[in-house]
């Protein structure tokens, strides 16, 4: 199995990631989303898989920050491509 992560823009996203899709760990994409996972039970260091649509580099560093030391990284996103 595996934990999903997951950040959203807005309290109606997060709402129904939580609610309609049962993602607990779900984090303000417009916040320190970083700091608040590193504060988690999760932790930094601890995804093996981050699907990148954030742009600004900071978002892009701290998605890297948070994989393990074999984790992935996808982007998906249309700016900031490195």
């Amino acid at each position: 199995g595996c934990t999903i992560v997951a950040t959203v823009g807005n309290a109606e996203k997060k709402k129904y990631l939580r609610q309609e899709l049962g993602i607990e760990h779900v984090f303000n994409s417009r916040g320190d989303w970083f700091k608040e996972l590193c504060s988690s039970p999760l932790g930094e260091g601890s995804i093996n898989v981050v699907i990148n649509s954030l742009a600004g580099s900071k978002n892009i560093e701290n998605g890297i920050l948070a994989l393990t030391p074999l984790g992935r990284f996808v982007e998906v996103g249309k700016k900031d491509i490195y």
